[in-house]
């Protein structure tokens, strides 16, 4: 009997035996691994979805917001990318076009807000008003913040403003007209220039 020979076959033993069982030592770290990634991938697909400040009390994405008067008349209406309403009822607004009924204006905003029990709305960020004069002349503005005032029916700014029609280029540093486009008062350091 040669002894060389027996340890050869129990050590071809040994090894079919090892590598048999080693796909059973390989399995639990597979399934952990695939556990693992099980749990990640939730957590990375919502951090993906935009959420709306702790503090806001809903959030809309495409939404307009009216507004009525004492008389339940239509003040305005408003068209948002992003709203963002809170408990104290201020409602903040993201790329606002407002629109008025019964007045001649429009204008175009990056951001809008409201204050809480407040008939005023505040636009901020690249600014643009348009509208039709009294005269008939139509005028394109533009400011960095503009104050709609409703219960006083008044639109104003104090930052510097320009202002263009097909007749006139002017620059100021505020301005003041009422919503039914009656008169338009560029408040100081005006200049004015007459296009021919």
């Amino acid at each position: 009997l040669d002894p060389f020979s027996a340890m050869s076959r129990k050590r071809s033993l040994r090894d079919r035996v090892g590598l048999a069982a080693l796909p059973l030592v390989l399995i639990p770290i597979i399934l952990l691994g695939v556990a693992t990634q099980v749990r990640v991938a939730p957590k990375r697909l919502a951090a993906d979805i935009p959420q709306p400040p702790p503090k806001a009390d809903y959030y809309l994405r495409g939404a307009e917001v009216s507004s009525m008067d004492e008389n339940g008349e239509l003040l305005y209406r408003v068209h948002a990318a992003n709203v963002l309403h809170f408990p104290d009822q201020s409602i903040s607004m993201a790329k606002v076009q407002v629109a008025y009924l019964n007045g001649p204006w429009t204008l175009d905003a990056d951001t809008g807000h409201i204050p809480p029990g407040e008939q005023t709305l505040q636009l901020s960020g690249d600014v643009k008003m348009r509208g039709t004069l009294r005269s008939g002349e139509s005028v394109n503005l533009s400011t960095d913040d503009i104050t709609v005032k409703f219960d006083e029916r008044q639109i104003e700014t104090l930052s510097a403003v320009q202002m263009n029609s097909d007749t006139v280029s002017a620059t100021s540093q505020g301005l003041r007209t009422d919503m039914a486009g009656r008169e338009l008062h560029l408040l100081s350091q005006v200049k004015v220039r007459y296009e021919p």
